[in-house]
């Protein structure tokens, strides 16, 4: 079985994976979402959680990954390639041996304290389907916005200040947008409004960059393989400023010739994507099931 990993981003994340997580960390990153959560992690602070939340979400969901991918991963082939999919390029290369997920669970709450403190005003994100990437930046660029994702020719990702995004919203609905959808995330990701945030996250990168990955890792943003660690770590870092090519790193993923793809991580956006993008790829996501058990009899109809 040629199996291929798909690891999702923010935004889908609810208690319910927190209770997961929870329940099925390891020791070691049980200590360290503690160190890094505090009262979140301990049900203590639980009443005023806000799972939106840079810094809760991305270790919350990092450490939701890393958990699944270690029950999964005794009874897996080694995969043919995997990319995530913005925060989800953690989970990733975490799994493709960049670094330990105690090592990444940290690494992911100075991800998200790097972007919150280079964050300066209120931030919008809203997902725009059904015009072409040339209005989506015009438009954008009219209000001061700028394209954090590409998902599919006519499927974005705008970010930048709450109000002009709300104000930019209505001219993309009269450019013919089929679609706005607002995004739960409160930092201008994957733009260059957080230059900084890569550079400072570059720096924090570098003790990892060394040797080669389990596994190639596909970049979002140029949908290219790493198989050094030095690549992954560089495509990490840059990831945070720099637009997301998605559709570029699915297109990848096909030519690396699955026999069947699973998605980790909260919800199945990823999975719907995949299956718009290649129908004949059989794809779904271990929130479609009960159990790891049953992840496990559905990928064993592919050997």
């Amino acid at each position: 079985m040629r199996l291929a990993i798909l690891f999702s981003g923010q935004g889908q994340q609810t208690l319910e994976h927190l209770s997961f997580l929870r329940a099925n960390a390891g020791r070691d990153a049980s200590h360290e979402l503690a160190n890094v959560l505090g009262g979140v992690w301990d049900e203590s602070g639980q009443q005023s959680l806000d799972l939106s939340a840079n810094v809760i979400a991305q270790p919350l969901i990092f450490g939701f990954e890393m958990a699944w991918w270690e029950k999964l991963m005794p009874c897996l082939p080694t995969p043919v390639c995997a990319a995530g999919y913005s925060l989800g390029e953690m989970a990733a290369c975490a799994a493709a041996g960049l670094f330990t997920d105690k090592a990444g669970i940290a690494l992911c709450h100075e991800r998200a304290s790097q972007m919150d403190s280079n964050t300066t005003s209120p931030i919008g994100m809203l997902a725009v389907l059904g015009i072409g990437e040339e209005r989506v930046a015009a438009i954008s660029h009219q209000h001061g916005l700028a394209i954090a994702i590409r998902n599919s020719p006519t499927h974005f990702v705008v970010t930048g200040a709450e109000s002009a995004v709300d104000e930019a919203a209505n001219r993309f609905e009269a450019a013919g947008a089929t679609k706005l959808t607002p995004i739960a995330v409160r930092t201008p990701s994957h733009t260059h409004f957080l230059k900084a945030a890569s550079e400072s996250f570059a720096t924090s990168l570098q003790p990892y960059a060394e040797g080669n990955l389990l596994f190639p890792v596909i970049s979002a943003v140029t949908g290219k393989l790493a198989f050094t660690a030095k690549d992954a770590a560089l495509a990490l870092a840059a990831q945070i400023s720099s637009m997301l090519h998605w559709d570029d790193a699915l297109e990848t993923l096909v030519e690396m010739q699955p026999d069947v793809v699973l998605e980790i991580g909260p919800g199945n956006a990823l999975s719907k994507m995949l299956s718009d993008f290649a129908p004949s790829i059989p794809v779904r996501s271990v929130c479609d099931f009960k159990s790891a058990e049953g992840v496990l009899t559905w990928l064993g109809r592919f050997n």
